[in-house]
């Protein structure tokens, strides 16, 4: 027979805990990211971003001066739309810049 004893301190406090870092990582997602953010969000080099993708017109961007930001939830849609594209061509991104037609 097995028996079983909760300590509901203990069960209140790690309960407790997770709702917290539940609430830090919700307010870490904000609606628009920065470049460091894209580079982060897309485990890309900033340099790859900007010769396969930022150029793209369709990408999703707004300028705030001299920066740009982008919004999350349009970049992950775009970025599941854009694997499409580089398998069409072999599944290879660096073929993408050699087929830009028009985007």
């Amino acid at each position: 027979m097995i028996n079983l004893q909760l300590d509901e301190n203990l069960l209140e406090q790690i309960y407790k805990e997770k709702v917290d870092d539940y609430l830090k990582s919700v307010e870490k997602e904000s609606m628009f990211m920065t470049f460091n953010d894209l580079v982060k969000y897309l485990n890309m080099s900033n340099v790859s971003i900007r010769e396969y993708i930022l150029w793209r017109n369709d990408f999703p961007k707004i300028r705030l001066g001299r920066k740009f930001l982008f919004p999350r939830k349009e970049v992950a849609n775009f970025m599941e739309k854009y694997l499409e594209e580089v398998r069409a061509v072999g599944g290879d991104i660096h073929a993408m810049k050699r087929h830009k037609n028009g985007h």
